[in-house]
């Protein structure tokens, strides 16, 4: 899936190197110093025969999903690289206009495969040509380069190729083996339809921490140091968390493993490896909660990083977890998360729908305060898409919730924005009645300068 795309070989538990800091931290350190580091380090971790032999080593695919075929030792079908190819495409969530381009190019490859004599210089043409497709995509993703596809391509072509089709002769042992399960392995396939009302909720329950006491302590050691912001640390202890999961085969402690460290990649914008890790966790477990956490946080980077489709897929498998173990808050969060890329292209009607089913689910779930922010933050989004008629109303209701609470600081400030959409429809009066609630909060509250700009903005009215 999208959120998989990072060369192969990411070693996210590998402590030694440099833990390096986001950018505005440490400005300059994480270039081309880091780079020099890594690529030394993985130099010494490759065999000394093999670096000038295997310049292509290959068995997984972009996403990190090991395949079962070890191409340096068995003639490939071609077959089984389309096969492969399509399911690369398919792992890293393709849309459908480049899944559409790179299937035209092994619907080429296969019809030379079927020929009784087949071009194979044609057929490495296509592939390779389909591989820059890819990675055409993947760099316009993660917004930076990317030959990860071509590599893996170039690698095959250094093995012996069987160029005419014969898909009975692959040994089943040598087919990929993607992990059977109800959920999809695809971003694309992967997301459900968002469900808007949790649905009745599994009675498994799940671990919130690993079961074996070696690695939970270990586990525990890890989120010590992770929130004192001792990121090496932190990490050092999840590999050794990892390891020992792997040793007493802890299989629930390894995806809530991998979120910690997903989480600890993304505070340091370090996002292919923090995606790659999510995606992990969300495809190790069947915990609904660890799927949901690892699903909204892949979404929330992909719209950071304005990726609409893979965030709206990101989104609704967000949604629909959330849905199976009644996690509304994250279900109004994803909703709104798809409510505000809609806000953001002008969308003004999806935009609405969105809006109104987090402010439904955040009433459900409650919390005055969650169903105050949602109203306030749909209410200032419809006011840039020029519906103050919308905006005034969900201020209305934001107001009725900050009341509830108490919160009377924030009820000021839709006072305020509230005034200036009246000036916008013309109701002088009704602008000023809504300042001068606004200032007598301020004057209660000893915030002499917000009382003292309001009373400019009175004059001016």
């Amino acid at each position: 899936m999208y959120n998989s795309l990072y060369p192969v070989n990411v070693k996210p538990y590998m402590i030694n190197r440099g833990f390096v800091k986001r950018k505005e931290d440490d400005e300059g350190s994480s270039g081309s110093k880091a780079q020099t580091q890594e690529a030394q380090e993985q130099a010494q971790h490759e065999p000394a025969n093999n670096r000038s032999v295997n310049r292509f080593p290959r068995q997984q695919y972009p996403n990190g999903q090991p395949t079962a075929i070890d191409y340096s030792r068995s003639t490939v079908n071609v077959a089984q690289i389309i096969t492969d190819f399509k399911n690369t495409t398919a792992a890293i969530g393709a849309p459908e206009d480049i899944k559409t381009e790179v299937e035209t190019y092994l619907g080429l490859i296969e019809n030379e495969s079927l020929k009784e004599s087949p071009n194979g210089k044609i057929i490495q043409t296509n592939l390779k040509t389909a591989s820059q497709v890819l990675d055409n995509y993947i760099a316009a993703t993660l917004k930076k380069p990317s030959d990860v596809v071509e590599k893996w391509i170039d690698a095959l072509f250094l093995q012996k190729i069987d160029f005419k089709s014969d898909p009975t002769a692959i040994n089943p042992d040598f087919q990929v083996q993607l992990p059977q399960k109800t959920e999809p392995q695809t971003v694309i396939e992967a997301t459900p339809q968002p469900e808007i009302y949790p649905i009745e909720p599994q009675q498994i329950k799940y671990p919130t921490t690993p079961e074996n006491k070696e690695v939970k302590k270990a586990y525990l050691q890890g989120k010590k140091y992770k929130a004192i912001n001792d990121a090496a640390s932190a990490l050092s202890a999840f590999e050794n968390a990892l390891k020992l999961a792997e040793e007493n085969e802890d299989t629930t402690a390894k995806p809530l493993i991998f979120l910690e460290v997903a989480k600890i990649y993304d505070g340091y914008d370090l996002l292919p490896q923090a995606l790659t890790l999510y995606n992990k966790a969300a495809t190790t477990t069947q915990d609904p909660t660890i799927k949901t956490k690892a699903y909204y946080a892949m979404a929330k980077i992909y719209d950071d990083a304005v990726q609409f489709h893979p965030a709206m897929e990101h989104y609704y498998a967000s949604i629909a977890f959330a849905g199976e173990s009644e996690n509304l808050k994250t279900q109004t969060y994803s909703l709104m998360g798809i409510a505000n890329m809609y806000a953001d292209k002008y969308n003004t009607a999806e935009a609405k729908n969105y809006y109104q089913s987090a402010q439904q689910i955040a009433e459900e779930t409650s919390s005055d305060t969650l169903s105050a922010k949602v109203y306030k933050l749909s209410a200032s989004k419809m006011s840039t898409l020029n519906e103050p008629k919308t905006a005034l109303d969900y201020y209305k209701q934001s107001s009725y919730f900050f009341n509830k609470n108490q919160d009377v600081l924030a009820l000021a400030d839709n006072y305020e924005k509230s005034s200036n959409l009246m000036l916008k429809l013309g109701n002088k009066g009704k602008a000023k009645s809504l300042l001068k609630k606004a200032q007598n909060i301020y004057k209660q509250n000893n915030r002499p300068d917000a009382v003292f700009n309001i009373e400019r903005e009175l004059q001016n009215i």
